[in-house]
């Protein structure tokens, strides 16, 4: 059985674009050009991709 292979990827400034007023809805999330097509190039080839968040709405007091 092949071996699972996982990428993380941060999600403000890597796939989207970040904002200085943080991301609230889907409304405000912009994709960086090309960035959802190399996603689905990395499952295409067998990896789990994983998007971690909030790490600037921690960094703003904003989260728990």
């Amino acid at each position: 059985m092949p071996k699972q292979r996982y990428i993380l990827l941060d999600r403000d400034g890597v796939i989207n674009h970040d904002s200085d007023t943080f991301i609230k809805s889907p409304d405000e999330w912009i994709p960086i050009d090309g960035s959802l097509k190399a996603i689905a190039l990395l499952n295409a080839q067998g990896y789990q991709v994983i998007i971690v968040t909030n790490q600037s709405g921690v960094a703003r007091g904003l989260l728990g």
